[in-house]
């Protein structure tokens, strides 16, 4: 079994992370194991991802893998607090045909995840409303007095004033 096991390749496994990650905003990891042997492969696959992006269900027991084929395995990520977090070595231990022994593979890549705030809520239509920004800035809105037909409004002419605003009555 040990014999049958040296013979069949090894996995090629690579990881796909999104461009950059946002705080309390859940995204996806892929995890693309590649098989180049000629018979099916059983493997274990274990994820090291830094706790603090919340990872959820890291762990891959008895994955099968067609003959001459590329599986992709998924899981999310819902980081907690931004900065950039590097990853830990991805584990895959690949059994050998009659279930005896175990291969085990380390790919250690240089993985970094590069997590932003998120300011998605400050895009909506809602915040980007002009009185709303005067607001969040302290800018209070006024009508000059003297403006409009109300009487608390009125005031005496002064020099200057549009002749159109003068109420004539």
């Amino acid at each position: 079994d040990l014999f049958l096991l040296s013979r069949v390749p090894a996995l090629n496994a690579r990881r796909e992370l999104a461009e950059r990650y946002f705080v309390k905003r859940e995204d996806e990891v892929r995890i693309v194991l590649e098989n180049r042997a000629t018979q099916d492969v059983l493997v274990d696959v274990f994820e090291e991802a830094p706790i603090d992006l919340d990872p959820k269900n890291t762990d891959f027991p008895s994955v099968k893998i067609a003959a001459q084929s590329v599986q992709t395995l998924r899981y999310r990520l819902c980081p907690r607090v931004r900065g950039d977090r590097g990853f830990g070595p991805l584990a895959l231990f690949q059994r050998s045909p009659l279930g005896l022994w175990q291969r085990r593979q380390l790919h250690s890549t240089a993985d970094v995840v590069s997590v932003y705030p998120d300011t998605s809520a400050f895009l909506c239509a809602e915040a980007l409303h002009p009185k709303k920004i005067y607001a969040m800035l302290g800018v209070k809105i006024t009508r000059r007095r003297g403006e409009g037909s109300e009487f608390e409004s009125l005031r005496e002419y002064v020099l200057g004033d549009d002749p159109r605003r003068i109420d004539w009555l």
